[in-house]
């Protein structure tokens, strides 16, 4: 009987998975002209991107296992998070000089450059989480001054 009910319980948390996989916050897959632009690129292989270099999803000497062994229980590392508000300052970039080379750290993983009059925004995560859902990943004190 319990077999069945963990049976139930993983095919209940796969279908989760996939409905939520497939919100727009995620995304959607390339086609057409972005998709054949992408497999002309030398980093393409095996119907994914690879890296230059080694880049491991997880910091060496963790496993995903321990992860999320420390994740549920609510273990944290002291150095996960600032000890104290991050040294911000709050720049309106419609302001800015067009003739200048800038480079702004947003916030999270989020930059704008601006270079020879061109402005680049990079991976922009513009909200006060690093995650497609609420109350997950919120920013550091300092870097949630949008």
């Amino acid at each position: 009987m319990q077999m069945i009910y963990l049976i139930i319980i993983l095919l209940v948390l796969a279908i989760a998975s996939v409905v939520v996989m497939e919100l727009p916050a995620f995304g959607a897959a390339p086609k057409g002209k972005r998709l054949k632009r992408i497999k002309q690129s030398k980093l393409y292989k095996k119907g994914q991107f690879r890296n230059i270099s080694h880049t491991p999803s997880i910091t060496e000497g963790y496993s995903p296992i321990k992860v999320t062994y420390d994740f549920i229980l609510g273990k944290k590392h002291p150095l996960l998070k600032p000890s104290k508000a991050i040294p911000s300052v709050y720049t309106d970039l419609k302001k800015l000089p067009k003739d200048q080379d800038i480079f702004i750290w947003l916030g999270h993983s989020s930059y704008y450059l601006q270079t020879d009059g061109v402005s680049f925004l990079v991976d922009p995560v513009l909200s006060l989480y690093g995650s497609p859902f609420k109350y997950f990943n919120k920013a550091f004190k300092g870097s949630d001054l949008f």
